[in-house]
């Protein structure tokens, strides 16, 4: 399997699996995350909050 569709994958299943860790563990330390209806994350401490809140409202990825 070639490297990005692994990382892509690995991303989503840790949203799947509501791991912090492996989510992050994919990401560089200057990446940006632009949500499909616009909002955008920049840096570990901001997807930590999103992610918090995400699971605060019972967030699901299908």
């Amino acid at each position: 399997m070639r490297k990005p569709l692994m990382l892509i994958q690995q991303y989503v299943q840790g949203w799947r699996e509501h791991n912090l860790e492996k989510i992050i563990s994919v990401l560089t330390k200057d990446y940006i995350i632009i949500e499909s209806h616009g909002p955008t994350y920049h840096g570990i401490e901001s997807v930590k909050k999103w992610f918090r809140f995400w699971l605060k409202e019972r967030g699901k990825v299908l």
